[in-house]
C-alpha cells in the first residue's frame, strides 16, 4: 500500500508543487488505510516524503531548485551554467528510489507500532490535553 501511494506521488512532485500532490491525495490515502485496515499514518508519513524525493529529480519540482538555478542565472560569474529541467536527475533519481524502497520497507514497521491516534495514554502518563497536567504526573510524550 506504501508503494501504491508513494510511487505516484513522487512522479507528479517532480512537476507539480509538492503542496497541492499532497493535498489531494490525503483523502486517498486515508480511504486505502480503511480498506487495508491500517493506520493513515502508515500512508500519510510516506505521502509527504514520496513528495520531496519526487520533486528534488527536476529543476520544477521544488522551489529551491528553482531558486538555485535563479542565482546561478544572476551571478556575474557563476559557479555553473544554469540547470535544464533534468540536470538533477541523474543524481536524485537513485536517491529517490533509494528513499521509496525505504519507505516501503520501513514505514509499516515503524509507524504502525505506536498507539492509535486518541488512544488512552499509557498508566502513569498524561497526554498534552488531560486534565492531569501539573498534578505530579510524568508528562513526557513519546
Amino acid at each position: 500500500a506504501v508503494l501504491r501511494v508513494c510511487v505516484p506521488t513522487a512522479l507528479l512532485s517532480a512537476f507539480l508543487n509538492n503542496t497541492p500532490i499532497v493535498a489531494m491525495l490525503i483523502p486517498a490515502c486515508e480511504s486505502l488505510a480503511r480498506r487495508h485496515n491500517l493506520s493513515a499514518r502508515v500512508l500519510l508519513m510516506p505521502l509527504s516524503f514520496a513528495s520531496m524525493l519526487g520533486g528534488m529529480c527536476t529543476l520544477i519540482g521544488t522551489s529551491t531548485n528553482l531558486v538555485l538555478n535563479a542565482q546561478i542565472k544572476i551571478d556575474p560569474s557563476p559557479p555553473c551554467k544554469p540547470f535544464h529541467l533534468f540536470a538533477m536527475t541523474p543524481a536524485a533519481l537513485p536517491t529517490a528510489l533509494a528513499g521509496l524502497a525505504l519507505l516501503a520497507l520501513l514505514a509499516p514497521a515503524v509507524l504502525a507500532r505506536r498507539a492509535p491516534l486518541g488512544s488512552k495514554p499509557e498508566a502513569g502518563r498524561a497526554s498534552a490535553t488531560s486534565a492531569a497536567l501539573g498534578k505530579g504526573y510524568d508528562v513526557s510524550l513519546n
